[in-house]
């Protein structure tokens, strides 16, 4: 969910002028995507300790741990855009093309690193966890 509103967004921001519609987009998308991707994360540390069980030397375990790294790396990214958002575009009507660059970049390295976590976890359904 994230990945694609992600996506969606930083397309929405390279098409948009930084009008007011894309503004008001981007806004919106910022105050419902952060509770859906923390809920994300705390779903996929529930089934870290449920499939895995604390055996993380095992191949589903360490696979379980670069996809959580990237997962930090992917919030990390997520909150400093959502930051950004709130700070900026709060007093903002329109966005400056340097607004609109940065925040561009922002969403597309967010998209990628949620194709990457995508991938990791098609990796993992490959894999039997030791939980099971």
């Amino acid at each position: 969910m994230s990945c694609g509103g992600s996506k969606n967004d930083a397309v929405d921001v390279i098409a948009g002028k930084g009008d007011d519609e894309t503004t008001a987009a981007v806004q919106q998308y910022s105050r419902w995507s952060t509770p859906v991707l923390w809920g994300a994360v705390g779903s996929g540390v529930l089934m870290l300790f449920r499939l895995d069980r604390g055996e993380l030397g095992s191949s589903h375990g360490l696979v379980m741990i670069v996809k959580t790294i990237v997962v930090a790396m992917m919030v990390f990214v997520a909150m400093a855009a959502r930051q950004f958002v709130a700070s900026t575009l709060s007093t903002a009507r329109r966005m400056k093309k340097s607004m609109v660059f940065r925040l561009r970049r922002a969403l597309t390295i967010e998209a990628i690193i949620g194709i990457v976590v995508i991938a990791l976890t098609s990796w993992l359904m490959a894999l039997s966890p030791p939980g099971l």
